[in-house]
């Protein structure tokens, strides 16, 4: 019988660089998102059109703070930031925010699948 060694195997993720939005590279800075959860995945759907169901693109900034999983943005005494610290600075950049919004939303097996349809 088969053992489950890694609970985390086959969960998607991506990296984003978002240097360029700081006045960096663009691969200094980085955050890394996971795919959502089936929760999360059933709060995202827009059911206002049941002929042609989406993705309700404001929920994705709702729920991109948990899907944070890495990233290397540091504070002045270089501690580690929070999740919502990180996701409060892209916010504020709305091309970044917009870009990584992007990225995350059209790579995830989701929008993949429903693009092979």
């Amino acid at each position: 019988m088969p053992v489950l060694k890694d609970k985390q195997a086959g969960i998607f993720k991506i990296k984003v660089n978002v240097g360029e939005f700081f006045g960096m590279e663009d691969d200094e800075l980085y955050i890394e998102l996971r795919e959502p959860t089936t929760d999360e995945t059933i709060s995202l759907s827009d059911n206002s059109n049941p002929e042609n169901p989406s993705i309700n693109q404001g929920k994705v900034f709702d729920i991109i703070p948990n899907c944070i999983i890495d990233h290397n943005f540091l504070n002045a005494d270089e501690s580690k930031m929070s999740k919502k610290e990180v996701w409060d600075l892209i916010k504020q950049r709305s091309g970044c925010a917009m870009n990584v919004v992007e990225a995350w939303s059209n790579n995830i097996p989701l929008s993949k699948r429903k693009q092979t349809q």
